[in-house]
């Protein structure tokens, strides 16, 4: 359900219903572009959150070998240094609203201290101590970031077509996402959801004289109908049928 052919199908069914399609329209134009722009979203936060994991593992073996002491031959401090290089090369590249702000300064202040720090720190006793704070800082930060609750993808892509991140900066993670996912009910589901609840019960009301009627048009509109009836054997209300609907095209995004 809801493939190219399907939004076609429930687009010709509605307009039989006396639906306004001129709402229909405005709402499949966001529907397509949610589609064609999910790819590009999804790959962004994929590959934010895999870097960020990568980060993660970094930090654990800095850490290990600052901790065991495994640092003092020249063998583990080329190792020391490949891991730090290693960390210079993703800096910034693991930013995403939704893993790692930009504007998360206790984190960023927190990596560039570790790379300023770098392996001259190993010299002195005291800056060990002080990159070996550093680093297990860095690795509860990122506990903490690879924790955070997945966005869903496509409420996030609908979001992105008329808002931006500086929305977002400035709230809570739990309230960052509570304002995608009211922004994409509100202006996505409500309004596909308001067209099915008007127009199914006209479209049950059409279906016993069309079903019945050997007008070739009349049996041409019962088949244009049949996406918004109860399937066979069902006996689902017009909410129903919408919800179904809607989490059919769900599916058909992800």
């Amino acid at each position: 359900m809801f493939g190219r052919d399907d939004i076609k199908e429930i687009r010709e069914a509605l307009q039989i219903c006396g639906c306004d399609m001129n709402a229909f329209k405005r709402w499949q134009r966001k529907y397509e572009k949610l589609v064609k722009q999910m790819p590009s979203v999804r790959e962004q936060y994929e590959n934010a959150l895999r870097t960020t994991q990568e980060v993660y593992v970094i930090a654990q073996e800095l850490e290990r070998l600052i901790v065991q002491n495994q640092i003092r031959e020249r063998e583990n401090i080329k190792d020391f240094s490949a891991l730090l290089k290693d960390l210079k090369k993703v800096q910034n590249s693991f930013d995403h609203e939704f893993i790692i702000s930009r504007e998360d300064r206790e984190f960023h202040s927190t990596y560039e201290s570790i790379l300023r720090l770098g392996t001259k720190a190993l010299e002195d006793v005291q800056q060990k101590l002080i990159l070996q704070s550093e680093i297990e800082n860095l690795l509860a930060l990122l506990k903490e970031n690879l924790e955070k609750e997945e966005p869903r993808l496509e409420a996030l892509c609908f979001f992105y077509q008329e808002h931006t991140d500086r929305e977002l900066v400035e709230l809570p993670p739990a309230e960052r996402m509570n304002r995608i996912m009211g922004i994409y009910q509100q202006e996505f589901i409500d309004p596909i959801a308001g067209l099915l609840l008007e127009n199914i019960p006209q479209a049950d009301m059409l279906q016993e004289q069309l079903i019945k009627s050997s007008d070739r048009k009349d049996r041409r509109e019962a088949e244009l109908l049949k996406p918004l009836w109860n399937r066979p054997g069902e006996q689902l209300s017009s909410q129903m049928r919408a919800q179904r609907f809607i989490q059919e095209l769900l599916e058909q995004m992800s």
